[in-house]
């Protein structure tokens, strides 16, 4: 089971809030639980946590999306951000409004997937600054290779039942896959005294797959806006959604 809040988020002068203070609200909501939960998160390193902040410039609001994607996390840090109304965090009490909470199977993400298959184009909307890493570099351009690369590591997490291992038809994946349309920009993320180079804007994926893989293609592209795509996902980078979400995160 994967369960989304998105909470409106506000200081009392109403300004934008840093979109680098993602990392400070995840640390509160370590916070809230057992220390032995946080211990245990950072042992097995990859978190199956998303979160990221998103300023809506159109509505002057500030969007605090959190993705807990599986049941241990729900159960954890479900009860938390139920009862969430103000965070105390540096001195400051940040108002919290719960927008709405979506939650999602995989196995519904599997069987609405074939209903869009047949679209070609798909626009993704990096909300949040996201990077790659690559050679002990930050890549600052979602080159193909890389988008799918985070994409399928991301389905492998959150899906370790239904994994994506074929290397072949990966192979054939990237191939089918292009960037045809891009509006970004550059962007620093604030993380523990280094700034991360990365990116914020839109891309346009166009894809020329067989039927198969385009079911593959639509289904990493579904649980985008959950997983998160690129490096420190949980500590507030890397949040997406795509066009068939965008309406639900700006209205």
């Amino acid at each position: 089971m994967i369960r989304q809040y998105v909470f409106l988020v506000s200081q009392a002068d109403k300004q934008p809030i840093p979109n680098f203070w993602a990392y400070r609200l995840y640390a509160w909501m370590l916070e809230q639980v057992r220390p032995s939960y946080g211990e245990q998160l950072h042992i097995e390193g990859e978190t199956p946590i998303s979160q990221y902040l998103y300023f809506n410039r159109d509505l002057q609001q500030n969007l605090w999306t959190v993705s807990l994607l599986n049941d241990q996390m729900i159960e954890i840090f479900g009860p938390v951000l139920d009862q969430l109304h103000t965070i105390q965090l540096h001195g400051l009490c940040l108002s919290v409004v719960l927008q709405h909470v979506r939650e999602e199977t995989i196995s519904n993400l599997v069987g609405c997937e074939k209903g869009i298959s047949n679209n070609r184009r798909t626009r993704l909307y990096f909300a949040a600054p996201t990077a790659f890493k690559s050679d002990g570099r930050y890549g600052i351009f979602p080159q193909e290779r890389w988008l799918l690369q985070s994409m399928v590591k991301k389905w492998n997490q959150v899906c370790p039942n239904m994994p994506l291992e074929d290397a072949d038809a990966l192979i054939l994946l990237e191939k089918g896959l292009h960037i045809v349309d891009y509006s970004l920009r550059t962007v620093r993320y604030s993380l523990k005294g280094t700034k991360i180079p990365a990116f914020v804007g839109n891309i346009v994926m166009e894809s020329r797959l067989s039927a198969p893989l385009q079911e593959i293609w639509q289904l990493l592209v579904a649980l985008a806006p959950y997983s998160g795509i690129g490096i420190k996902t949980t500590l507030g980078m890397g949040g997406v959604f795509s066009e068939s979400t965008q309406s639900e995160k700006i209205t």
